[in-house]
């Protein structure tokens, strides 16, 4: 639901992101979202990570071209409608609450974001967002949510009107209902407002007063002086905690959406010098492997799987044969080295516990050289502490390394990636995603080195092969080379499989079969312990990446899935019926929204009608010519 919406909604021109069922945002910061659009990428990683019934937020204001007037109650809304002119018409939205809807204008200037500007009525603008159909809210203890669905107007809807100027009338009775609270203009120069404050808005109203006061640069002591001296004359007094809380949030919000602003206005007025040149003056570059066909040199490789099944076991395995010269199984017709092997270092940055306890026991038992391994577990601070190694700042002083050294390292190998991000780093976010990534790239092209880099699948089986990395999908798509360690089903409990996911620049070698053996090695006290290392098969098997790594991707057989089916069929079975009916139904039978999807897949169901985003569509079998029936608004 929320890829199809939100896709639809960026067509517009408006910008979006999640939000949950009690509206709060689904993401830690929808900030950035008031400055760019989102990516397709962003808007396909939310709907893979995040649940089914996530819902749909418009972003209001300057970026979007939106105000919307949100009347709380049916006398409101009346108010609002009485000063439209006759023949205006404007996009409107149903809200859960009975009676209440929104009104779609284009931006008007001069109003804020904020809320009762007459009894009854806020004012969504520049700093605010709105949910939108087909998004659903559910009942919160607080009151501030009820069940319920937001609907278009059959006939007043984005996709079939665009929202009009807001009428002269219906803006001077909107600022009317401000006067003598002293209200914050755009661009107005701010003076001690906390006489603007009233009751019921006191959050927001603290949180745009410490905005405005950031925005003229007033110094940090006297906005918290005059925040905290206008939360103690609110009424009921804001807890200072809470007012110190708004002062960080204004201050955040600040920081993402204006600080830099006059430096990329400036940078944006001046003509760029592109970067650029002609194919014909490329050279094409043969490609260098470390392993022929499964991991490539001057390229970044990624190895994914589920925890405890033998993604860290492959990785020491590559090192131990990098560090001593050994050749890789050759399973690719083409295979071949670029030279005999010879024994090479490799630098093995890790945060997974101690060394000597897991890692360094696996080196040994995997045959490495032990003295050509430096073990990377983190830096030590200018304060004498210790900080773990982050990928992003400290991989260009190892590539500089590298570099003093030529010809004496051969590999890169990260486990696990998360562990050596920074630790405010948004993971669903594809374009600091893809910046992290592309470290890795740069350090290969650099130094000639291989990078392999260990990740977490996530644990939702029924998401395609691609989309099982945790986090982002740049975390697969970014890499060159991708492949998945997983459990063989059909065989021994202690076979596994390297599975490609995605191999740019080769047809690929198949999967790669393996067992977990063990072998005795001699630990501090003379004792040994039995440590578990690979023995590759000889020959790889044809398995489907999605089949192997995602069983439960397009899964027709499971039971409910299959009860979705027999409902959607069952209903269909007297004539087309509108959506807005089989979903209500659904709901009563405990079937989501996604495996009514999924069953209208698999039964190849047809949809005809509802123009825009709501209004009167419907379902129907193929080779139905009946009209719809059952309630449009059931």
């Amino acid at each position: 639901m929320f890829r199809e919406y939100a896709n639809k909604y960026l067509k517009l021109g408006i910008s979006v992101f999640p939000a949950m069922s009690n509206k709060v945002p689904a993401i830690p910061s929808w900030a950035p979202y008031q400055a760019r659009m989102a990516t397709l990428d962003e808007i396909e990683a939310w709907s893979e990570t995040l649940s089914d019934d996530i819902n749909i937020a418009l972003v209001c204001g300057k970026l979007s071209k939106l105000t919307v007037v949100d009347c709380d109650s049916e006398e409101s809304a009346e108010t609002v409608e009485s000063l439209l002119p006759d023949q205006m018409e404007v996009p409107i939205v149903f809200t859960p609450k009975k009676g209440c809807r929104h009104y779609y204008f284009q931006f008007t200037p001069g109003l804020l974001n904020r809320a009762r500007y007459q009894a009854g009525i806020d004012v969504r603008t520049e700093g605010g967002y709105v949910l939108a159909p087909p998004s659903q809210t559910k009942k919160m203890p607080d009151g501030k949510c009820v069940d319920g669905e937001y609907i278009w107007h059959n006939e007043y809807q984005l996709g079939k009107i665009c929202p009009p100027p807001m009428p002269a009338e219906l803006r001077d009775y909107l600022l009317s209902g401000l006067k003598g609270e002293g209200q914050v203009r755009c661009g107005e120069k701010s003076e001690d407002r906390s006489h603007i404050l009233v009751e019921g808005t006191r959050d927001q109203d603290l949180f745009h007063l410490a905005l405005q006061f950031f925005k003229d640069g007033r110094p940090v002591e006297e906005i918290q002086r005059n925040i905290l001296t206008a939360a103690a004359i609110c009424k009921p007094p804001q807890p200072e905690k809470e007012a110190l809380a708004k002062i960080k949030s204004a201050k955040k919000f600040y920081n993402e959406k204006y600080r830099n602003r006059t430096k990329n206005d400036e940078d944006a007025s001046e003509e760029p010098e592109f970067i650029w040149t002609k194919a014909s003056e490329v050279q094409t570059k043969k490609i260098r492997w470390l392993w022929p066909g499964v991991i490539p040199l001057n390229m970044s490789s990624t190895i994914v799987g589920d925890p405890g099944v033998g993604k860290t076991f492959v990785a020491v395995d590559i090192a131990a044969r990098i560090s001593t010269g050994r050749a890789f199984p050759i399973y690719w017709k083409e295979g071949h080295f670029e030279t005999e092997p010879t024994p090479k270092n490799v630098i093995y940055i890790t945060s997974e516990g101690n060394p000597s306890y897991i890692l360094v026991p696996r080196l040994v038992a995997a045959g490495a050289d032990l003295a050509r391994i430096e073990i990377y577990q983190g830096i030590y601070t200018s304060a004498g502490g210790f900080a773990i190694l982050d990928i992003t700042k400290h991989l260009p002083f190892l590539q500089k390394k590298v570099l003093e050294n030529p010809g004496l390292y051969g590999a890169l190998i990260t486990d696990p990636l998360v562990s050596h991000l920074p630790g405010k780093f948004n993971m669903i976010d594809s374009i600091q995603m893809r910046q992290a990534v592309d470290h890795f790239s740069r350090f290969t092209e650099a130094t000639g080195c291989a990078s392999i880099t260990i990740q977490h699948a996530n644990k939702d089986e029924k998401k395609k092969a691609a989309y099982r990395t945790s986090g982002s999908s740049q975390l697969t798509a970014g890499f060159d080379i991708s492949w998945f360690v997983t459990l063989d089903p059909d065989n021994d409990p202690n076979r596994r499989l390297l599975v490609p996911q995605k191999v740019r620049m080769t047809a690929g070698t198949g999967s790669l079969p393996f067992l977990l053996t063990e072998l005795p090695v001699k630990t501090d006290d003379g004792e040994t312990s039995m440590i578990g290392k690979i023995e590759w098969d000889r020959e790889p098997i044809e398995v489907d990446v999605n089949q192997a790594v995602s069983p439960g991707y397009g899964a027709a057989t499971t039971p409910d899935r299959a009860k979705s089916r027999d409902f959607l069929k069952g209903q269909l079975a007297s004539g087309p019926k509108f959506v807005l009916f089989l979903k209500a139904r659904a709901e009563k039978e405990n079937i989501s929204p996604y495996l009514l999807y999924q069953a209208r897949k698999d039964l190849g169901i047809r949809k005809a009608g509802g123009g825009g985003f709501g209004g009167a569509a419907y379902w129907f079998m193929a080779s139905d010519t009946r009209p719809p029936s059952g309630e449009e608004e059931s």
